[in-house]
């Protein structure tokens, strides 16, 4: 039993050194001033030219085309915390937008 646990312990901590491998750092998104929009996606949810790159979403649903994939939204505030580790991010919400993502996409696994 103590071999099966050690064993699942040295798999475990590989895969998630290997996860670990594949986050992105994007320099201009960790230091994201106020107001500033260039990473934030206004459309149906798709993100089309932004591989390997943070994205943020802001959409009614998954497949939403038409008004709630338009209008503006800013990013209020936005602070590092942990160091690089983690951003706090604090957004002015529009009322047509129910769906708010933040997710970086990964260009190989």
């Amino acid at each position: 039993m103590k071999q099966v646990l050690l064993a699942l312990t040295f798999c475990v901590g590989a895969y998630a050194v290997q996860a670990q491998t594949n986050l992105l750092t994007d320099g201009g998104f960790e230091t994201l001033p106020a107001g500033y929009n260039k990473f934030i996606v206004n459309n149906s949810g798709k993100t089309k030219g932004m591989s390997g790159k943070w994205q943020m979403i802001f959409a009614k649903g998954s497949n939403c085309e038409g008004p709630c994939g338009q209008g503006t939204a800013s990013v209020v505030t936005s602070s590092k915390v942990g160091g690089n580790n983690a951003v706090e991010i604090k957004i002015e919400a529009q009322t047509n937008r129910n769906d708010i993502r933040l997710f970086q996409s990964i260009n190989a696994v």
